[in-house]
């Protein structure tokens, strides 16, 4: 850490805060080097490890390449409008694309299950992906805590 470095001891930089990216979760430092890393790594990371998500269909990584294949497929997640419809406590929902084309995206960012219902005239027609056990129910958004939902959504 270059700034760690430059400051220390005033300042200890970012090492507190970062650890190598775990490759490999039974390899010495993770997989991340064959050498001695800056950085230790931490053996409670071996679960997150690289190969262990690649196994695991509800993993963060495989979540990642979900989502960025849905953008690549998806024209109106990558040239449509955007408009936050409801930004209310640990609850948004987006709209992106046109009345026309329009996906509705639900958010719970919180620790709670919440109920998002029908809003500005939009309904959740088709659950295009769900998180975190999200669903849609009469229309309405279930979110639990930490979910999420796109949904194609019907004018």
């Amino acid at each position: 850490d270059p700034f760690g470095r430059a400051h220390w001891p005033q300042d200890k930089g970012r090492d507190g805060c970062r650890t190598p990216m775990p490759w490999q979760g039974d390899a010495p430092a993770a997989g991340f080097t064959t050498g001695r890393p800056w950085l230790p790594s931490d053996p409670a990371h071996g679960s997150l490890a690289v190969d262990r998500q690649e196994r695991d269909p509800d993993s963060m990584l495989q979540l990642a390449r979900r989502v960025l294949a849905l953008r690549r497929e998806t024209e109106a997640l990558r040239t449509g409008g955007f408009s936050v419809l409801v930004a209310a406590g640990s609850l948004l929902l987006v709209q992106r694309g046109s009345d026309e084309d329009t996906l509705l995206l639900a958010f719970n960012f919180g620790n709670r299950e919440e109920t998002l219902p029908q809003t500005h005239g939009h309904v959740p027609d088709r659950v295009i992906l769900a998180v975190n056990g999200g669903r849609v129910d009469a229309g309405n958004f279930l979110l639990p805590p930490w979910a999420a939902i796109i949904a194609k959504g019907a004018p």
